[in-house]
């Protein structure tokens, strides 16, 4: 496929790769959402600290669930890039407001 503008490819591709079976396409999307969805987690906590897990786990755990449900074929083959974004991004910012609760719950 052409690259897109990170030279990265087509990140509708990557994910036709991944339910494909092709570890390569989950590589590609890692690669390509992973720093954002980092900076939006970090944004979610905030200025609290973070005692057992940051924002790395919670996107780490984000695509964790991401992938498992791909695999069940939760999400259909017609996700495009805004799509795939925006649904990795409820989902990371999700698991950091529960990373948050859990760590205010064991303070308590």
């Amino acid at each position: 496929t052409p690259p897109d503008a990170d030279g990265i490819g087509s990140i509708s591709f990557a994910f036709q790769q991944f339910q494909a079976g092709d570890a390569a396409g989950a590589q590609r999307l890692w690669e390509r959402f992973f720093p954002r969805l980092v900076g939006l987690a970090r944004k979610t906590l905030g200025r609290r600290p973070q005692r057992v897990a940051d924002a790395d786990d919670a996107v780490q755990s984000a695509f964790a669930s991401f992938f498992d449900r791909a695999r069940q074929g939760a999400f259909g083959a017609g996700l495009d890039r805004d799509d795939l974004w925006a649904l990795l991004g409820v989902i990371a910012v999700r698991k950091a407001r529960k990373q948050t609760r859990r760590e205010a719950a064991a303070k308590r």
